[in-house]
């Protein structure tokens, strides 16, 4: 799930800053064209909405850069992260996609834990199982309305107000509440759907 929060809320000033330079996300997703195909546009876009707001959070104008060229760099490195987290890699030959190569521990690796455990296969499963998880909530996501995931993904994983939300998305604070309060409920309905049948 994306880190938005990290840094903790924004503030009025930060913002601003999410709500004037949102045009960075469409910017981002047509210069990094494989990440939406790769990721899906939505999660794609939510990633790159994620990276505005952790921006906003970590910008310095002290350091003599325009927001602007940090946040664009910052949604970009996000792009290619998320990207490379789900096992892709771009080669720099030809633009060739693939699968990371295996690195292995030594002959370490291959030890038992004190109780009889594999300790690599345990990673293992608990990889695959944030995977599956990750894969349930795109699941999910894709299930809710465009407008519903970008509220989603703007107040509950970016931490914006309604205010800034309402803004970005075109309407008003009281149906921007409206719009947040049936997505987060029928997103609820959609992941219990998917553990009940796990």
């Amino acid at each position: 799930m994306p880190r938005a929060m990290e840094c903790g809320p924004l503030t009025e000033s930060q913002r601003e800053l999410v709500v004037q330079w949102s045009g960075l996300v469409p910017w981002a997703m047509q210069r990094y064209p494989h990440a939406t195909r790769h990721l899906g546009p939505d999660w794609a876009e939510g990633v790159a909405v994620d990276a505005l707001v952790r921006a906003a959070q970590r910008f310095d104008p002290a350091r003599g850069v325009r927001f602007n060229t940090y946040a664009s760099r910052a949604i970009l490195s996000s792009l290619t992260r998320a990207v490379h987290r789900d096992g892709v890699v771009v080669r720099k030959s030809g633009g060739e996609y693939g699968h990371p190569p295996i690195r292995c521990g030594g002959t370490d690796a291959l030890a038992l834990t004190p109780d009889g455990r594999d300790p690599v296969g345990s990673e293992l499963e608990a990889l695959d199982e944030a995977a599956a998880r990750k894969a349930t909530l795109r699941r999910a996501l894709r299930r809710l309305p465009p407008v519903w995931r970008k509220v989603v993904r703007l107040r509950v994983m970016g931490g914006l107000t309604l205010k800034a939300t309402a803004a970005l998305i075109g309407r008003t604070r009281e149906r921007a509440r409206q719009i947040q309060a049936k997505a987060t409920a029928r997103l609820r309905e959609l992941l219990a759907g998917a553990e009940g049948e796990g």
